[in-house]
Formats: structure tokens, C-alpha cells, sequence
């Protein structure tokens, strides 16, 4: 069997009272082989998007390379509404704590969906991404 370091397919996953979900095992090996326990929880629409802290680094990197002086396409306003809604956390015991928050600004329940996006993975509230995969 091929073992893909790629964060791939579709989880459900349930949240606890506290906001903390147990990482699927086979993201869990990708986050230990590949990466380390890490990681950058950000608010999207709809979503949350977990990276590991090795891959925010290159993005930010994009980032840098930004004109903060001149927002005449929005970018920096794009920017500031991702970072100011990011927060850094970390793997313990193979779970990961969503802070209140987060939680509440995308609609996350007990019942969610881990969706691997390659580098990254995403967390949607089961009723959000229902509706996003049709």
C-alpha cells in the first residue's frame, strides 16, 4: 500500500465539550513523519484551516512579499482578516483544542468533517460542508 504524505479524503470527526477532536490516525502519522505537532488554526468563511507550522511558514513567505503600503487590490485587507482571526496551537495526546472562539465563528457543533486539502486540512461543521460538497 502507497503511503502519501499528502493530507487526503474526508473524516467525520467529533468535537468534545472543551473543543478538542481526536486526530484521525493517518493524519496523525503525516503530522509525526512530515511535520511535528505544531500547528495554525484559521478562521476561513465557512471553515476552519489547520496547517502545520512548517507550511504557514512558506505561505507567509508570499506574504512578505506583499506592498503593506498600498492596498489598492485589498490585499492587506484580505491579510489582516486571516491574521487577525489565526491562532497557534498545538498536538497533545493526538487531540487538537479549537479555541471557543473559532468554534463559534464557523458554526462547529459536536458533529464536524476533516477535510485533507494536500498540505493543509480543513474543519467544517457536518451541516456546512454537506451543503458546500452537495
Amino acid at each position: 500500500m502507497i503511503e502519501s504524505d499528502d493530507f487526503l479524503g474526508t473524516t467525520p470527526i467529533a468535537i468534545d465539550d472543551k473543543g478538542r477532536f481526536n486526530v484521525p490516525s493517518r493524519i496523525k502519522s503525516i503530522l509525526d513523519r512530515k511535520y511535528n505537532s505544531d500547528l495554525i488554526i484559521c478562521v476561513k468563511e465557512n471553515y476552519l484551516l489547520i496547517s502545520p507550522h512548517n507550511e504557514w511558514i512558506e505561505g507567509k513567505k508570499n506574504w512578505e512579499k506583499l506592498d503593506t503600503f498600498d492596498d489598492d487590490d485589498g490585499k492587506r485587507k484580505r491579510m489582516r482578516k486571516v491574521l487577525s482571526r489565526a491562532t497557534e496551537c498545538q498536538m497533545k495526546s493526538g487531540k487538537i483544542l479549537i479555541p471557543a472562539n473559532q468554534r463559534e465563528s464557523v458554526g462547529l457543533a459536536k458533529e464536524a468533517v476533516l477535510v485533507g486539502m494536500s498540505n493543509t486540512f480543513e474543519i467544517w461543521s457536518r451541516e456546512q460542508w454537506e451543503k458546500e460538497s452537495g
